[in-house]
């Protein structure tokens, strides 16, 4: 889990040696821009494989994981602040610890430590299309088999 940029980068070294991988990039749209068609087989999680989310959540058409994400953001802190009453750094953190809600990418809530514990990321594949690599979705959580 760190940056986009490093595993764009390690992705990049490990087409040039002919291998495949499995990165946290190969969740999101920009290793497909990268590697064009050599991202086909690759894995990835993904907390959001771009599927229309549910009302009131509504994103345009063609909206990549970081939209979501920003989205599921200032909708947790709006709810927060709600919840807190206040702006105070300290009411919107134990707010933000006793939120549970849904947002585009699925459930949300922390524990203690400010860790998600509420939503789980899929895995992705990609895989081979006339308009160029598209990602699909190969495993949910909570899956018969999984």
């Amino acid at each position: 889990g760190g940056r986009l940029e490093d595993d764009l980068a390690l992705a990049r070294a490990a087409s040039a040696a002919g291998l495949r991988a499995a990165l946290v990039a190969c969740g999101v749209s920009a290793i497909a821009r990268e590697l064009g068609d050599r991202v086909v087989g690759w894995l990835g999680p993904a907390q959001w494989d771009g599927s229309p989310a549910p009302a009131p959540f509504a994103l345009p058409s063609g909206s990549d994981y970081p939209a979501a994400q920003a989205l599921a953001a200032a909708l947790v802190a709006e709810r927060a602040l709600e919840l807190a009453g206040s702006a105070d750094p300290d009411a919107l953190w134990s707010a933000a610890r006793a939120l549970r809600t849904r947002t585009p990418i699925g459930p949300f809530a922390i524990d203690d430590e400010g860790r998600q514990a509420a939503h789980a990321p899929c895995i992705v594949r990609w895989r081979p299309a006339s308009s160029g690599p598209e990602r699909v979705v190969i495993w949910r959580p909570g899956a018969i088999g999984a």
